[in-house]
Parts: C-alpha cells; structure tokens; sequence
C-alpha cells in the first residue's frame, strides 16, 4: 500500500473509515454485555472491539501520517485473516484456542519489558500468566 493511497489530502478514504467505526460502534453498543454463548460469537465480537478501535486511530492521525496508517490497516486486515481462518474449519473449536493462546502472547511481550519499566505487580502477573501459560503450552 503506497503512501498515495492514505494521503491526508484525500479525505475519501478517512470519510469511510470514520464510517465504518461508527457502524462498529453501533453494533457493540448492541451486543455490549450480551451473552454471545459460543467461543466464535466471543472472538468475532471482540475482533469487531478491536477493528474499530484501529479505524479510529487511523482517522485521528495527523497530515504525514501515510506509514501509520498503513501500518494500522495492514493490523486490522491481520485480525480479519485470523477470524477468516477460525471460521473454515470448527469455528469454535478454533476461537477457544485463540482465547486460551492470549495468554503466551502475552508472556512474550512481558519478557521484552525492560527492568526498568516493569510495575511493581510484575511478578506476580509472571506467576499468573505462567500458570495460563502451562495450560495452552502444547499448542
């Protein structure tokens, strides 16, 4: 995706993205505290949480703001795809994997905090996510 594309100067594209989060917003203010019972509802509701919150951004981003954006838009379609992928085969089978594998993913990017940034609960979010770790380690 070009710089050209998402240029300040061209307000289209900002029009349909500002849009689309208000449409977003809509349906989570719909679905807000609802039971959606199945693990796949959950993941597409939360995708959809996430989806918005990334047109947002973009939308704010000043003037010379072309590789952010396209850095965000490149992040929304990464959800999408994996949404996509859940849905081909044992959907929520799939979404419950999804769930459980947060936890590792979240592990990593706490092991990157320098010691100098880490809260003073560090630790024990280390135990915590650990424990949650051991129990999606096989996948």
């Amino acid at each position: 995706m070009s710089g050209g594309q998402l240029s300040s100067g061209s307000s289209g594209w900002k029009r349909h993205v500002a849009a689309s989060a208000r449409l977003a917003r809509r349906v989570e203010q719909t679905y807000a505290g609802a039971d959606l019972g199945k693990p796949i509802a959950v993941v597409t509701y939360l995708t959809l949480v996430y989806e918005r919150r990334l047109a947002e951004a973009i939308t704010k981003l000043t003037p010379g703001g072309e590789l952010e954006s396209a850095i965000l838009v490149r992040t929304m379609m990464e959800a999408v795809t994996n949404l996509a992928w859940m849905r081909l085969k044992s959907p929520n089978r799939r979404a419950r994997r999804f769930m459980l594998f947060q936890p590792v993913a979240r592990m990593a990017l706490l092991r990157k905090l320098p010691a100098s940034h880490r809260p003073a609960y560090h630790d024990e979010w280390w135990r915590r996510w650990n424990r949650a770790r051991a129990e999606v380690s096989r996948l």
